[in-house]
């Protein structure tokens, strides 16, 4: 297991599941609540933690969009990949499967968390003590045969977990401030938490999990990150360029 320093100033609470005592004793001395890593202070003004009321909800869907206006007439594919976002796991509406109250919680984190994940936003306080969402992050198991899990059924044994970064945007007035790496380490961070608890579970399951990630190719400062942080471009079709991390556990 890896201690991730984030910085001087910067203030990290962590929270383990049970299992993680005995990976990792040293964990005891972290307050235990719901979730793996709750609240991660970036400064004295950026917080990030997972989303959890309907106006964060209002909010990344704005943001969101706003992100990628500008781009919607030289690249009608993206309109497109945006409006699918919106109406999908970003959506407002709520289905059979949204089994919590609309006005009271969080959609978009009641649909990453039944399909094995998470959504993270970035937030910074405004008049009035309201919050501004700044950036977000969702991360899940990549969707697959077997839940997640690179399988080689020819040789009945399990490979790899994989997990899939979703919606990592930023602000533009906010980028600059480490914002954007610290919600991708902090999907990185979840990945590995919730892999290295599957392992103990499965003995053929591989000590590595893989994240995958996809971003538009004009987005010069998203694919810097990603580069940055030893995701491989694997693919390029003209107007995406997919990433792949190994992480060994």
């Amino acid at each position: 297991c890896v201690a991730q320093a984030f910085g001087p100033g910067m203030e990290c609470k962590l929270e383990f599941p049970s299992w993680m005592k005995d990976v990792c004793p040293w964990s005891e001395g972290f307050r235990n609540v719901d979730g793996l890593l709750t609240k991660l202070q970036l400064n004295t003004i950026v917080q990030i933690h997972p989303i959890k009321t309907p106006s964060e909800d209002e909010q990344v869907r704005i943001l969101f969009g706003e992100t990628y206006k500008d781009f919607y007439r030289p690249y009608p594919a993206i309109r497109k990949c945006v409006m699918s976002a919106l109406k999908g796991d970003l959506s407002s509406g709520v289905t059979e499967c949204d089994n919590i109250e609309k006005n009271q919680h969080s959609l978009i984190r009641a649909r990453y968390v039944r399909n094995g994940g998470e959504f993270w936003v970035a937030v910074v306080p405004t008049i009035g003590a309201v919050e501004k969402v700044v950036g977000c992050v969702g991360i899940r198991p990549k969707k697959m045969k077997n839940d997640g899990i690179d399988f080689d059924s020819s040789q009945d044994v399990v490979k790899a977990m994989e997990y899939e970064v979703f919606r990592l945007v930023v602000d533009d007035t906010q980028r600059g401030k480490g914002i954007g790496k610290s919600l991708l380490q902090l999907a990185q961070d979840f990945a590995v938490f919730q892999s290295i608890g599957k392992m103990r579970r499965c003995v053929h399951l591989e000590n590595c999990v893989k994240i995958w990630a996809v971003t538009a190719q004009f987005f010069v400062e998203a694919n810097k990150l990603y580069e940055a942080d030893e995701f491989v471009c694997y693919e390029r079709d003209g107007l995406l360029n997919s990433y792949c991390k190994t992480i060994i556990l």
